[in-house]
C-alpha cells in the first residue's frame, strides 16, 4: 500500500532494508540529494510503495507522479510495478527517468514497456572542462534574480518547458535560487529577456536552464549570460548540462562554448 514519506530516516531505512537483500548491486534510479529529499517532504509530495525486495519511490509533480525504484534485480522491479497498477492513488500520469548507458538501460526500459510506459523523450548528456584562462568578463546586463523576479521567472520557463521532461522549478525553488545567487538573467522592461540556473557543488556546476525569450533573440543576451556564468563559476572545473537528444540546434549552441557529449543519456518513459 501506497504510504506517504513522513520524515527522511524512513525513506532510509526502507531503502537499507532493500539494499541489504540486493546482490551485486541495487537496480535503482533514486540518486535525489538529502535537501531534494526534505524539500519534497515539506511539501507533502514523496511517496513509498513497498514491494517483495523493491521499493517504489514516487513524487507528485503538477498533476503527474515521477516514479523512481529501487530494488534488488529486475524480477522484483517488474512486480512491484505490476503492483502499482493497483494502487488509485497512482493511476494517473506516471513518468520516470532512467539514466545511464544506453545498452544497460533497455532492460529496464523493457520491463516498464511491459507495464504500460512508452518512451517519451532522451535527454544526452555534456561536459565542459574549465581551464582557467577561459574565464569571461562580467556583463553588465545581466542581473542576480531577487525575489521580485520569482513570478516572472515561473511564468517565463512554465511556458518553455515540458513538465514531463525537464525538472520544471516551482516558485519556492526558483526564490531558493535566488537567494543562493545561482539565477542570473537579463531583464527587458518587465518581462524576462532570459535567463540561466544553475546549481554548483564542489567543483561541478550543473547549468539547469538557459533560455531566451523568442522576442529578444539575435541580441547577445544568450551569450553574454554564459560567459556570464563562467565568470561565476571560475572555481568550478567541471561544467555538466542534459539536452534533448534531438534538439541539434541547443547542442551546437553547448558545442560551441565547449560541451562536449559523453556516454550517459536520460530515457524519459511516461505511462498515461
Amino acid at each position: 500500500m501506497i504510504q506517504p514519506v513522513r520524515n527522511r530516516a524512513d525513506l532510509l531505512d526502507a531503502i537499507e532494508r532493500v539494499r541489504q537483500t540486493a546482490g551485486a548491486g541495487p537496480v535503482t534510479n533514486w540518486f535525489a540529494t538529502p535537501e531534494r529529499i526534505d524539500y519534497w517532504i515539506g511539501r507533502n509530495s514523496l511517496f513509498l510503495l513497498p514491494g517483495e525486495r523493491a521499493l517504489l519511490i514516487l513524487r507528485r509533480d503538477r498533476g503527474f507522479h515521477r516514479v523512481f525504484h529501487f530494488s534488488v534485480d529486475h524480477a522484483a522491479l517488474s512486480a512491484v510495478l505490476r503492483s502499482s497498477s493497483a494502487e488509485h492513488a497512482v493511476s494517473a500520469v506516471l513518468t520516470t527517468d532512467l539514466i545511464g548507458r544506453p545498452a544497460d538501460l533497455e532492460p529496464v526500459a523493457a520491463i516498464y514497456r511491459d507495464r504500460g510506459f512508452a518512451d517519451h523523450n532522451c535527454l544526452i548528456r555534456m561536459i565542459r572542462v574549465a581551464a582557467p584562462e577561459e574565464v569571461a568578463e562580467p556583463k553588465p546586463d545581466v542581473a542576480f534574480a531577487g525575489p521580485a523576479d520569482v513570478a516572472a521567472v515561473a511564468a517565463f520557463l512554465d511556458r518553455l518547458l515540458d513538465p514531463y521532461t525537464d525538472q520544471t522549478p516551482d516558485e519556492d525553488e526558483i526564490g531558493e535560487a535566488a537567494a543562493r545567487r545561482n539565477l542570473i538573467l537579463v531583464r527587458r522592461g518587465k518581462s524576462v529577456g532570459g535567463l540561466l540556473l544553475f546549481e554548483t557543488t564542489g567543483l561541478t556546476s550543473h547549468l539547469r536552464y538557459w533560455y531566451v525569450d523568442d522576442g529578444a533573440r539575435n541580441q547577445g543576451i544568450g551569450a553574454r549570460l554564459i560567459r556570464q556564468y563562467f565568470h561565476l563559476c571560475s572555481g568550478s572545473r567541471r561544467f555538466i548540462l542534459w539536452v534533448v537528444r534531438d534538439n541539434a540546434d541547443a547542442i551546437a549552441k553547448y558545442r560551441h562554448y565547449g560541451f562536449r557529449e559523453d556516454a550517459l543519456v536520460d530515457r524519459i518513459m511516461i505511462r498515461r
